[in-house]
């Protein structure tokens, strides 16, 4: 593939205090702030948004539209 097209979805990071899931996405999205502030390129990266759910339909709903849209599904995680 031609290397300008090519994207990484990024919707996690490893860090070593084992920080509840919503201080790692919050990590994770100001260091991308960052990396793009410090003059970086960071079109070939792409933060996934965090999204909440509050029913089993909406999870379903969300993973048919996802896909729909040429995604592979939908990350499920409680939060804290």
């Amino acid at each position: 593939p031609n290397n300008n097209q090519l994207k990484y979805y990024i919707f996690e990071i490893s860090e070593p205090n084992n920080l509840p899931f919503e201080k790692r996405y919050n990590l994770l999205v100001r260091s991308y702030e960052q990396f793009v502030k410090d003059g970086n390129d960071g079109s070939s990266l792409v933060i996934v948004p965090m999204t909440m759910f509050f029913s089993d339909n909406d999870i379903r709903q969300a993973e048919i539209n996802w896909t729909q849209q040429g995604f592979e599904g939908v990350m499920v995680r409680p939060l804290g």
